[in-house]
Parts: C-alpha cells; structure tokens; sequence
C-alpha cells in the first residue's frame, strides 16, 4: 500500500510540477494550422525554414515520395554545410549563421527563402510571411516536389557565391 501511495504522489507532482497545458482562443481571422505549425514541442517559434521544409516533405510523403531520397539529393546541405573559416557566428553551420539584412537579423536559409518566395511569387513578401507566400505560392498549379527542390537548391548555390564570392578568379 505505501508503495502505490508513493507512486501516486510521484505521478500527482509530474503532472503538477512538469506538465504545462496551454488553451488558445482563435478569432475568425486566426488560422489555426498556421498557428499549430509555427509552434515547436518548447512552444518556440519555427523559422521560415523549418517550416518550409516540414511542409515540403509533408508534401513528398503525400505524393508517395521518397522523403529521404529527396532530403539526401536536395536539402542535406541546408542542415549540414560548415559556415566558413572565420565566419562570425554562434553557428557552425552556413545556412544558420545569421546575416543582417536592413534593419532585420536572419539565418541565411531564411533570408534564401525569402527570396526565393518573392522570385517565385514575383511579388513582395514580408519576411515574417514567407511561409505563407510558400504555401500560396505551391498550391498555385502542380509543383512535383523533386524539381522544385532542385530549383531551390540551384538558387542556394547562386546565393552562396554571392555571399562567398569567388575571389580567386
């Protein structure tokens, strides 16, 4: 018996001290999938990029694509690419090394989509809304996920060499 109390009491502090429920009320304006996904499992805000690519490969498994192929052609370098020698950064990785673009601080990858987003939509987006530009723009006609990676990682490759030119030629 004592034993079960214990474990009650233990079980009773979890919930109490180390679960945290959290109640949204949404307006008719609010969408709620946009709020879900810009949401991660600390309650931080996802960036530009971690949405776009949850989306994209939320995509892929839809249309019965290999998600890991797709990943492993196109998007591993966004997630693994080293920053270069002498970059000054808290990230040791090119696409999260952070850039100042204005008045406005972001990840290169989120400064990429942003404008990639604007390219694509041939319009002007506001940074905090490139995922939502992404999304409108990719439900505008058939886009097969492998070419349009493709075309993303191309733009990555052009916006690298003007953030690292080549000064050797």
């Amino acid at each position: 018996r004592p034993f079960i109390k214990e474990r009650i009491a233990l079980l009773l502090s979890t919930l109490t001290d180390y679960i945290q429920l959290i109640e949204l009320r949404l307006g008719n304006e609010d969408d709620a999938q946009v709020i879900f996904e810009s949401l991660n499992d600390r309650g931080e805000r996802l960036t530009p990029a971690d949405l776009v690519r949850n989306f994209v490969f939320l995509e892929a498994t839809r249309v019965n694509a290999s998600a890991e192929k797709l990943y492993e052609a196109h998007w591993r370098d966004f997630d693994e690419a080293q920053a270069e020698k002498g970059a000054v950064s808290k990230s040791k990785l090119f696409w999260k090394v952070e850039e100042r673009q204005g008045r406005l601080t972001n990840t290169r990858l989120d400064t990429l989509l942003y404008h990639y987003v604007s390219m694509r939509t041939m319009d002007d987006i506001k940074l905090d809304h490139v995922f939502e530009g992404f999304k409108q723009w990719w439900s505008i006609g058939k886009k097969d996920v492998d070419v349009e990676l493709a075309r993303l990682k191309r733009a990555a490759a052009l916006f690298r060499s003007l953030v690292l030119p080549d000064r050797s030629t």
